[in-house]
């Protein structure tokens, strides 16, 4: 009996939020999204700007109307099929979004109940954006056949206090590139040269991959570096990776959520 009950009962996850807004980073910026965006996080970067999403949160945020920024609270957790009805409304002009939009805190935390999502979610025809700090190789496993773009942040040690996640990137990696990828670091004034060329060469060993500079937004003391080191570092990566952007929150320049 209980075995039964296991089978019947659906995994259920906390969503922070969901809705329609302009992407503001990385290779698709100034497209339109349907952004669904989870709970909890496995990391704790300090830069990160989304910590108000670290935790599970009693509510989900639910726009009304795509666009118009009144939200009305749904009581977590979620069933895949909550989530189904609950974007269904934001998707009346289907033609106007890029993808739905994955994101976080990390959404392969659940990946469980994407596996129940996602396959259902393919009947929405849009592509399915899944934006991760790519330490999780395992959970990417079990939901890569219903992703269509991955937006992998690599987390260079000297923006991470030091920790470093490298073999699990180029795990991440070459589980990813199977798919559309693109790879961002996020680049703080501490971050040097001979760093980043280190790890651009190991990762042109599994492609070559867009890659996205993306300056730190600043935060209490961490600050991006000036324009000068920026430029070094493109002519760099550019000569490695075919695809190099300096690229900032482009969302936060414009005031966007």
């Amino acid at each position: 009996m209980g075995a039964l009950k296991a089978l019947i009962e659906l995994p259920k996850a906390y969503i922070y939020e969901v809705f329609s807004g302009i992407q503001g980073e990385g290779l698709y910026v100034g497209e339109r999204e349907l952004f669904i965006r989870f709970c909890a996080c496995n990391l704790n970067c300090p830069y990160c700007d989304t910590k108000f999403a670290w935790k599970n949160v009693p509510a989900c945020l639910v726009e009304k109307k795509a666009g118009e920024r009144d939200f009305y609270p749904y009581p977590n957790p979620l069933s895949p099929q909550e989530l189904l009805n609950l974007i269904s409304p934001l998707l009346e002009n289907k033609k106007m979004y890029h993808s739905i939009f994955l994101t976080g805190g990390e959404p392969l935390l659940h990946s469980d109940f994407l596996a129940v999502f996602l396959p259902q979610a393919r009947y929405i025809n849009l592509p399915i954006t899944l934006e991760t700090n790519g330490t999780l190789p395992r959970e990417l496993e079990k939901i890569i056949r219903w992703i269509d773009i991955i937006s992998m942040d690599y987390k260079l040690p000297s923006t991470m206090e030091g920790k470093d996640y490298s073999q699990a990137h180029k795990e991440f990696l070459r589980i990813s590139k199977q798919k559309e990828v693109m790879i961002k670091f996020v680049i703080t004034s501490q971050v040097e040269l001979k760093e980043l060329e280190s790890v651009l060469l190991n990762l042109r060993e599994e492609g070559d991959f867009p890659i996205i500079l993306q300056p730190v937004s600043s935060i209490e003391a961490i600050s991006p570096p000036l324009e000068p080191k920026l430029l070094k570092m493109q002519e760099l990566a550019k000569g490695i990776f075919s695809i190099v952007k300096v690229l900032p929150q482009m969302h936060k320049v414009m005031g966007a959520k």
